[in-house]
């Protein structure tokens, strides 16, 4: 495609280049196809639908529109709070600006110059122009040539102009009013007046009469308020107009049965300038629209919300669940808000009593009916019912049913690929799941997924290769019990006592449900020998109640003690048997050989339905879904599949440790039914403390 001008610059598609003041700029070739297609629509409304469908997949999101236009503003050196090129209609696209032209005559003062310029002194020795007037020549030629106009700076970025008017008052007006009104005005022009690139101006009169006074003093936006009193009730409506042609940009109200005037004033300037914070500044403004809602307060809790939620704590996951309801109170209609409400409790059921697990099913089965009632037809529905069934606890057989139907129609939900990696690794698939977790789509922009695929991509590295993930996962987020618990049980079975004993009191600390710590406290001092078969400390944990029974099993199963761990395990209930499925293989990366090849230990299994009929239910889930998933089992499970034999260790790690367990081996002697066997460091552990690793 030939060459064309959008203003200053030219516009080289073939060459994915931008040329401007000599400067090359390098687009990526979509990008320059986005630009092309908007320069040939210059002046109309495109949307963002019309440019994934010709310049995407069909898996892609507005996102990546959002990412390309972004890019394009910045090679153009366009500005989001003046678009000169590229102007965004919130909820509604894009609109090229620039009129492109291709002709010489119609070429960019700037660019014109430069042509003149290059042709005037052409054979002039610049070293000598200033003696024989070349140079001189040039430019005064260009001047002649050239208006005036095109040597004007570039526009400046400019700050929004908002003038606040004296709130009306209708109604009653007790003597308060007065009050209250003249601290809001002044509580918002104080607080307003520290947002960036905001100017604040207080504008006298009321209604039309300030919005003709801020015209004339060339404000952007007017914002107003009215008192309605009545009944000895008060309502605060507060409106942000544009000043050019009166229309309303955003709009609250407030009622004042909240506290005390102060608390009420204080509640109203926080909310105003965290919604005017995002109504003036056009990127916020667009991630808003993304997230799904207009309201401003409402997006400001639910960004508060997922912060709180990515902590990854009881306490944090409590926060997000009140802050999420707090913006679908706010905007009955914000539907992230309410998938972000039911993913928090769905993750706090991870870590809860059996009590608390109850409340959080009944939470999100409420929040599935609201939805429902909302938008009927909203992908929403999916996500929130797979988190009812993975939280009910005995629904997984069915849930592993609908993921497999959902991915063999060829369009299943963003979360089914990795969902089914999870149930992959609790039947110790590990090999299948991390493929299929390499086919699994990331969480795309502007989406909220029950599942995060690279703590499942943890769970299924080797422990060493876990420990450096964990630990710069930490970095991030510190206060992530999913992962303080594993660092403190592995650096524990690797020796590293110390390193262990700090990352449980960091566990300790932020667990307030306390069955976490428990859990890896437990296998602690079962690995190191303080708990002993017979012992007052271990009958003292025996004698606890239903929410230890988990805890209780692994500890009796590490000590070798089948019996009593089959007893715990048995009376677990339906909301239990998630953490049984979750836990139950990495639980067994500590237990002795003999307990994992008892054949009372994988009745147990059998009984509880995570044993070989789950395990092989999935290996034929994976055989139903090779072609449209490209994953195949591995020859290990494929084996065992025909011969309709249990998987005992997970099959992934052969390669990892087929060195330092063939050493292990032969220093210990030790194999049981010709399987290897890897001992721990900790140095400290009899025979009970081997650990069975894959071939």
């Amino acid at each position: 495609m030939s060459s064309f001008y959008l203003g200053p610059y030219q516009v080289s598609p073939d060459q994915c280049l931008l040329q401007h003041e000599g400067l090359d700029i390098k687009l990526t070739p979509r990008n320059m196809d986005v630009l092309v297609y908007l320069a040939k629509h210059a002046q109309r409304v495109v949307t963002s639908s019309e440019l994934l469908d010709n310049f995407w997949s069909p898996v892609a999101s507005d996102h990546a529109v959002h990412k390309a236009i972004s890019e394009l503003r910045g090679a153009l050196g366009d500005n989001v709070r003046k678009q000169h090129c590229i102007k965004t209609l919130p909820r509604r696209g894009y609109m090229m600006l620039l009129t492109p032209n291709d002709g010489a005559d119609d070429q960019p003062r700037e660019s014109r110059l430069k042509t003149l310029l290059r042709r005037l002194t052409a054979g002039v020795d610049m070293r000598g122009a200033a003696a024989i007037g070349g140079v001189t020549v040039a430019l005064l030629a260009a001047l002649l040539l050239l208006r005036p106009a095109s040597f004007a700076p570039e526009p400046q970025a400019s700050m929004a102009s908002v003038g606040i008017q004296n709130f009306d008052v209708q109604g009653e007006r007790p003597d308060s009013v007065d009050f209250l009104r003249e601290g809001l005005q002044n509580g918002l022009i104080n607080q307003l007046s520290r947002l960036k690139e905001v100017r604040i101006v207080a504008v006298d009169g009321n209604g039309e009469q300030a919005l003709q006074t801020a015209r004339q003093r060339g404000l952007e936006h007017m914002l107003q308020g009215t008192f309605l009193q009545a009944d000895g009730k008060m309502r605060i409506q507060v409106q942000l107009r544009n000043v050019a042609d009166g229309t309303y940009e955003y709009s609250e109200q407030f009622d004042l049965d909240q506290g005390g005037v102060f608390n009420v004033q204080d509640h109203i300037i926080s909310n105003v300038v965290t919604a005017l914070s995002i109504h003036l500044d056009d990127r916020q403004r667009e991630q808003m629209y993304d997230w799904g809602t207009s309201n401003a307060v409402a997006y400001e809790r639910f960004m508060k919300g997922d912060f709180y939620y990515n902590q990854f704590n009881p306490a944090d996951f409590e926060r997000a669940i009140s802050l999420y309801q707090e913006a679908t109170k706010l905007d009955p209609d914000f539907i992230n808000a309410y998938v972000g409400e039911a993913t928090a409790a769905n993750n706090l059921s991870v870590f809860a009593r059996i009590d608390k697990q109850r409340e959080l099913l009944k939470l999100v089965g409420e929040v599935h009916r609201e939805v429902a009632s909302r938008a009927p037809n909203s992908e929403a529905l999916d996500s929130i019912r797979a988190i009812e069934m993975r939280m009910a606890g005995n629904e997984y057989r069915r849930q592993e049913q609908l993921l497999r139907e959902q991915i063999l129609s060829g369009h299943p939900p963003g979360y089914a690929l990795a969902h089914y990696a999870l149930f992959l690794i609790s039947a110790r698939l590990y090999d299948e799941a991390g493929r299929f977790l390499d086919a699994a789509a990331e969480t795309r922009p502007y989406e909220i997924t029950p599942d995060e695929t690279w703590d499942y991509r943890v769970t299924i590295a080797s422990p060493e290769e876990a420990i450096s993930l964990r630990k710069d996962q930490l970095m991030v987020r510190p206060r992530h019990i999913g992962l303080l618990g594993p660092m403190a049980r592995d650096l524990y079975y690797q020796g590293k006592t110390t390193e262990a004993q700090w990352y449980l009191e960091r566990l300790r600390e932020e667990d307030t449900e306390g069955l976490v710590a428990d859990y890896a406290t437990q296998v602690i001092a079962a690995l190191s020998g303080k708990l002993k078969p017979g012992s007052e400390a271990l009958q003292a944990l025996y004698n606890r109640g239903q929410d230890y029974y988990f805890n209780n099993g692994v500890v009796a199963f590490i000590l070798g003690d089948v019996e009593t761990g089959i007893n715990f395990w048995a009376r677990l209930e339906p909301l239990q048997k998630r953490r049984l499925l979750n836990m139950a293989q990495v639980s067994e990366r500590y237990y002795p050989a003999s307990v994992l090849h008892d054949p009372h230990y994988q009745q147990l299994l059998d009984n509880l339905d995570v044993g070989k009929s789950w395990q092989h239910t999935l290996m034929e889930g994976v055989l139903a879904m090779q072609e449209a998933t490209g994953v195949t089992l591995s020859d290990t499970a494929m084996e065992a599949y025909r011969h309709e034999r249990f998987v005992v260790r997970n099959t992934a790690w052969d390669a990892d440790f087929a060195e330092e367990t063939a050493a292990d081996d032969t220093a210990h002697g030790t194999a049981l039914g010709g399987e290897r066997v890897m001992r721990s460091r900790v140095g400290t552990r009899d025979d009970s403390t081997l650990l069975t690793v894959s071939r």
